[in-house]
Protein backbone atom coordinates (compact mmCIF):
# COMPACT_ATOMS: atom_id res chain seq x y z
CA UNK A 1 0.00 0.00 0.00
CA UNK A 2 2.71 2.43 0.62
CA UNK A 3 4.91 1.46 -2.38
CA UNK A 4 7.24 3.89 -3.40
CA UNK A 5 6.93 6.19 -0.12
CA UNK A 6 10.38 7.12 1.38
CA UNK A 7 10.88 8.11 5.16
CA UNK A 8 9.48 11.81 4.80
CA UNK A 9 6.58 10.56 2.96
CA UNK A 10 6.03 8.01 6.08
CA UNK A 11 6.41 10.70 8.61
CA UNK A 12 4.00 13.01 6.32
CA UNK A 13 1.67 9.93 6.16
CA UNK A 14 1.30 9.97 10.35
CA UNK A 15 1.63 13.69 10.81
CA UNK A 16 -1.65 14.05 8.62
CA UNK A 17 -3.03 10.79 10.25
CA UNK A 18 -2.75 12.89 13.47
CA UNK A 19 -4.07 15.85 12.18
CA UNK A 20 -7.25 14.06 10.80
CA UNK A 21 -7.60 12.46 14.89
CA UNK A 22 -7.43 15.76 16.19
CA UNK A 23 -10.11 16.86 13.59
CA UNK A 24 -12.78 14.40 14.67
CA UNK A 25 -11.83 15.16 18.67
CA UNK A 26 -9.11 17.54 19.93
CA UNK A 27 -9.14 15.38 23.39
CA UNK A 28 -8.09 12.44 21.30
CA UNK A 29 -4.70 10.50 22.66
CA UNK A 30 -5.95 7.47 19.51
CA UNK A 31 -5.47 7.67 15.67
CA UNK A 32 -6.75 4.87 14.27
CA UNK A 33 -7.29 3.16 11.23
CA UNK A 34 -9.90 5.20 9.52
CA UNK A 35 -7.54 8.44 9.87
CA UNK A 36 -4.71 6.39 8.08
CA UNK A 37 -6.54 5.54 5.16
CA UNK A 38 -7.91 8.85 4.73
CA UNK A 39 -4.32 10.36 5.19
CA UNK A 40 -3.06 7.61 2.48
CA UNK A 41 -5.30 9.92 0.18
CA UNK A 42 -3.66 13.44 0.49
CA UNK A 43 -0.14 12.10 1.22
CA UNK A 44 1.48 10.81 -2.31
CA UNK A 45 4.59 8.66 -2.42
CA UNK A 46 7.79 10.81 -3.92
CA UNK A 47 9.72 7.38 -5.15
CA UNK A 48 8.65 7.41 -8.94
CA UNK A 49 9.72 4.61 -10.74
CA UNK A 50 11.88 6.44 -13.28
CA UNK A 51 13.38 8.05 -10.01
CA UNK A 52 14.12 4.19 -8.38
CA UNK A 53 15.65 3.20 -11.97
CA UNK A 54 17.56 6.20 -11.41
CA UNK A 55 19.07 5.30 -7.85
CA UNK A 56 19.07 1.30 -8.52
CA UNK A 57 21.85 2.61 -11.56
CA UNK A 58 24.00 4.54 -9.32
CA UNK A 59 23.47 1.75 -6.47
CA UNK A 60 25.07 -0.77 -9.41
CA UNK A 61 27.85 2.05 -10.29
CA UNK A 62 28.98 2.57 -6.95
CA UNK A 63 29.65 -0.97 -6.52
CA UNK A 64 31.03 -1.44 -9.35
CA UNK A 65 33.81 1.31 -8.43
CA UNK A 66 34.25 0.24 -5.00
CA UNK A 67 34.56 -2.80 -6.20
CA UNK A 68 37.22 -1.74 -8.77
CA UNK A 69 39.46 0.28 -6.62
CA UNK A 70 39.33 -2.77 -3.81
CA UNK A 71 41.02 -5.01 -6.54
CA UNK A 72 43.44 -2.14 -7.34
CA UNK A 73 44.52 -1.41 -4.05
CA UNK A 74 45.15 -5.45 -2.91
CA UNK A 75 47.38 -5.62 -6.55
CA UNK A 76 49.24 -2.32 -5.00
CA UNK A 77 49.87 -3.72 -1.61
CA UNK A 78 52.86 -5.41 -3.46
CA UNK A 79 54.31 -2.98 -4.47
CA UNK A 80 54.74 -0.50 -1.27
Amino acid sequence: MLDGFVGSDIEALCREAGLNALRENIHTEIVNHSNFMAAVDRVHATMTPAAQEYYEKIETELKTQHSRTKDEKSRMDGFV
